[in-house]
């Protein structure tokens, strides 16, 4: 009798963090085409995303879903500065298929395992998703983030809400603890 092995390959799939410098460019490529299907606008020049993390799930080169951490400094509220990171770009080539929540995963693993404080702005609808991911959602804080004295950013913030997570520096508890204004340096639309 002969027997006949099978062997399945596997190509595991899992969540890189590299820098600018460290993309390829068909990574470049794929990330640029990836904004402008999802949000409709492209990604900003080079000189300004060299201090981003760029989180990628990838299969095969291809990558499946992306997600950018940046710095965010100083953001100034109550009389203090505060330097946390924006989390945006967050796009699953498929929906459904848990490419989202991985990225959200290695993003929340990485602040926390730093005590950094990462938030984001996100549509209404997008709200539960954010929430099993593990982090915090907030309606009614988004008129407060202003962009350099601007009374608001977002034209329709009915349908928009913050996530976050908070790190060492407490900085969205003590936002949650003081009406003021809380003042960033570029406007969130990261």
């Amino acid at each position: 009798m002969v027997s006949t092995f099978y062997a399945k390959i596997f190509f595991v799939k899992q969540v890189i963090i590299k820098t600018l410098q460290n993309l390829t460019d068909s990574e470049i490529d794929q990330l640029n085409e990836a904004s402008e299907r999802e949000f409709k606008v492209s990604l900003p020049p080079k000189e300004k995303m060299l201090d981003r993390h760029f989180f990628l799930l990838e299969q095969r080169k291809e990558v499946l879903a992306m997600g950018q951490l940046l710095p965010v400094e100083p953001i100034k509220f109550n009389s203090e500065e505060f330097f946390v990171l924006g989390i945006g770009g967050i796009i699953a080539k498929q929906k459904g298929k848990g490419y989202g929540k991985a990225i959200m995963a290695a993003i929340k693993d990485w602040l926390v395992n730093r005590n950094k404080t990462g938030i984001g702005f996100c549509k209404l609808k997008n709200k539960g998703f954010y929430e099993k991911c593990g982090f915090l959602t907030n309606i009614d804080l988004l008129n407060r983030f202003v962009y350099l004295g601007t009374e608001k950013f977002y034209a329709d913030s009915e349908n928009e809400c913050i996530f976050y997570m908070d790190g060492n520096d407490q900085f969205m508890e003590k936002v949650l603890n003081n009406p003021d204004q809380v003042v960033l340096p570029i406007p969130p639309v990261w």
